[in-house]
């Protein structure tokens, strides 16, 4: 009996294999991008470059007219947090340099061209 039960766990794991070797690694990136997981995730996930990915994801699009997104996050801009702190909370820009650990001249930079584009 032990035989039989060895043969038929062999059995199984040839049966998962093979299902595995059914799915290609474009269609395990498509399902993850329908899933609404970033490229970012993806391309690491699967040992790929990036650039493989994106093209894989295009293609999809393009071939079943599907609108291309992202899926990552909305983040904030350093230049629009500067803005922001600088005009709407009056925040001196040593202060903003400190908080933000940048640089006080591109703080400057960035509150220049707040400045510029309102005129």
């Amino acid at each position: 009996m032990a035989k039989t039960k060895v043969q038929a766990k062999g059995k199984e794991k040839s049966k998962d294999k093979e299902v595995e070797k059914n799915t290609t690694k474009s269609s395990q990136m498509i399902k993850l991008w329908l899933d609404k997981v970033p490229i970012k995730v993806i391309y690491k996930q699967m040992g790929v470059r990036y650039n493989f990915v994106n093209n894989v994801i295009h293609r999809y699009c393009k071939r079943h007219k599907v609108v291309f997104t992202t899926h990552s996050e909305v983040v904030e801009s350093k230049k629009s947090i500067i803005q922001r702190l600088y005009f709407d909370e009056k925040m001196s820009m040593k202060d903003i340099a400190k908080k933000l650990d940048t640089h006080p001249t591109y703080v400057w930079n960035c509150v220049d061209d707040m400045r510029q584009s309102m005129k």
